[in-house]
Formats: structure tokens, sequence, C-alpha cells
């Protein structure tokens, strides 16, 4: 039966959100732009694989600045 594809989904009342983040080509000028004027994120802690748990503590207590990152 053609066009019933998400028929699931409303069959269990399940909300999906989307965001627009641009085009490719939008994508592609601002990683030349953070490039060309060496623009790093700010990372403030980095956790091993292992020690995931505790990088979630450390986002649930808000005590960050700038990204929490895990190494896989």
């Amino acid at each position: 039966m053609q066009g019933t594809e998400g028929f699931p989904l409303v069959a269990r009342a399940v909300d999906v959100n989307g965001i627009y983040v641009g085009s490719r080509a939008m994508f592609a000028r601002m990683n030349e732009f953070l490039a060309k004027h060496q623009i790093r994120p700010v990372v403030d802690e980095t956790f091993a694989f292992a020690e995931a748990e505790k990088a979630y503590e450390c986002l649930e207590n808000a005590g960050h600045f700038g990204k929490v990152a895990i190494e896989f």
C-alpha cells in the first residue's frame, strides 16, 4: 500500500521534531570561515569512553563551560 510508510508513527502518537540547519553549500562556507579564522570549539573536559557516565554527570551538574567530549 503506497503512502502508508509513516502510519506506524501516527498510530503510536509519536512526535517527530526537526530543525533546519542550512544547505550543504552553507555548511562548506561555514567550515571555510572557521578554518580561515582558526576558530576552534571550547572543550571543557574530555572523558574516555569507559568514563562516559562521568561525562553525563558533568553535563547534569551544569558546571562546565564549553563542550564535554567522550573519546571513542
